[in-house]
């Protein structure tokens, strides 16, 4: 019996002496290292819609900064609905100071809801989009990356696919580009303005 007693205590001691000192203190954070999960900074509202996640405060701030960021009313963005061709097209036509675009209307246009009609005829304007192009139908990534290529936004980057874009996503990749060198957006060309710096110079699409 003595013998089975200090077996047994023996085990225990062995084991007691393996267990890390303050083990009962220990808080296992995602399963891993045993270490708090950081806290992560981000940027604040800044762009006043409620429904943005803070992770994309950073996001939406700057697509409001360029004045691409087209809500839905009552504060809202709904980041995650898919865009339509012409939802872009009326983020594009804002960017540019939503400018009246004269002449005979697109038939791209004359199907575009009423909300986007001035927009997409400017997008045709501007060979954004074809003036045969179904403006209500699902955009693409791959749409949204020719349409803001032809804008003059650097999409080189990115690459399409026959996922629908949602709005949020179309956001992102406005917010992360920058113009193109040598790249003249037409009514930009007009008022001697071109983005490498330099007055004059060619229109390049």
């Amino acid at each position: 019996m003595k013998k089975n007693l200090m077996g047994v205590a023996a085990a225990v001691l062995a084991m007691s002496m393996s267990m890390p000192a303050f083990a009962h203190e220990v808080t296992v954070k995602g399963g891993t290292n045993n270490t708090p999960e950081p806290t992560v900074e981000h940027e604040e509202n800044l762009h006043g819609f409620n429904d943005v996640d803070k992770k994309d405060n950073a996001t939406v701030n700057k697509a409001v900064d360029k004045n691409a960021v087209v809500g839905v009313g009552n504060n809202k963005l709904e980041g995650n609905e898919i865009l339509t061709i012409e939802d872009l097209a009326v983020m594009l036509w804002s960017m540019e100071g939503s400018p009246v675009t004269p002449g005979k209307i697109a038939p791209a246009a004359v199907n575009a809801s009423v909300y986007a009609k001035q927009a997409v005829k400017w997008a045709v304007a501007q060979n954004i989009i074809s003036e045969t192009e179904d403006p209500q139908r699902n955009a693409t990534v791959a749409d949204v990356k020719a349409m803001l290529a032809a804008y003059g936004l650097d999409m080189s980057e990115v690459v399409g696919s026959s996922t629908e874009a949602t709005r949020m996503r179309a956001l992102e990749l406005i917010a992360a580009a920058q113009m193109r060198e040598g790249i003249v957006v037409y009514d930009d060309w007009e008022r001697g303005i071109t983005h490498d710096g330099e007055d004059g110079g060619d229109i390049v699409l």
